[in-house]
Order: C-alpha cells, then structure tokens, then sequence
C-alpha cells in the first residue's frame, strides 16, 4: 500500500455511523489529507461553498435522506456542481443509476482499504489537474 504523504487536501465525509467516520478519519489522515466528519447532511451546501473541501464522501442511506438527493443538489447548483462526490454503500443495489445522481464515484461497504485510497487519490488529483494545479 502506497503511504506517501499528499498536499494537504481536505475530505469531508458524511456517515451517520460515527465509528465509521472515526475510523475514516484516522485512515485519510494517515495517509496525508485533512478530514471534516459530520454525521448529518444539514447545511452541507453552505459547508462545501464556504470551506475548502476537495472531496465528499457522503452515504447513500443517511437516517431520513439519501445521499443521491444529496448529490444530484450538489451537481445541480452552479455553486457547487465542480464539486466531486463519491457515494458510499453497503448495499449493491445503490450502484444503479449511480450516473443520475452525478456521483463522481462509488464505494461499497465494507470497503478494501486500498480501492479506497485509489479512488479518493485518483478523484482529487483530476481535480488538481482540471483546476491547472499540480497534484503535491
């Protein structure tokens, strides 16, 4: 597993399982990125137009919103459609009609360390390069 230490990039990440976002945390941040938990969905919006994040990782099934609806308002507002967001579930059947949503990837739960990192890496750094940057 590739350890390297990135330019500080900033995830936030949206579960309502609290162990997870610890765990979460504890892992991105190894791996060199600042990480904002939150373990509801209310003013993520306002969060991501305000504060720099470079990436979402948002839930599917959030108690009493689905992340989707969350994305697709994302990809929907001028302010924030830049935005990229992959979709975490435990449940193989979020991945249809993933691309309705606009997600910029999925993550299934329980996820392999790894494909994680991969895909957080991968999404951040096409974001660095489309924004003329270069990715450390």
């Amino acid at each position: 597993m590739n350890t390297s230490i990135h330019a500080k990039k900033n995830i936030l990440i949206i579960d309502d399982a609290q162990e997870l976002l610890q765990v979460l945390e504890l892992i991105l941040g190894r791996f060199g990125y600042d990480v904002v938990i939150k373990n509801c969905p209310e003013g993520v919006s306002e969060f991501v137009q305000n504060t720099k994040v470079d990436l979402l990782l948002l839930d599917v099934r959030l108690r009493g919103v689905n992340g989707r609806f969350i994305c697709q308002e994302l990809k929907s507002n001028a302010k924030t459609n830049y935005f990229p967001v992959i979709l975490m579930s435990s449940y193989s059947s979020s991945l249809t009609n993933l691309g309705e949503c606009g997600a910029d990837g999925f993550i299934e739960k329980p996820f392999n360390l790894d494909e994680l990192i991969s895909k957080v890496n991968k999404i951040i750094n096409s974001k660095t390069k489309m924004n003329g940057h270069s990715p450390n």
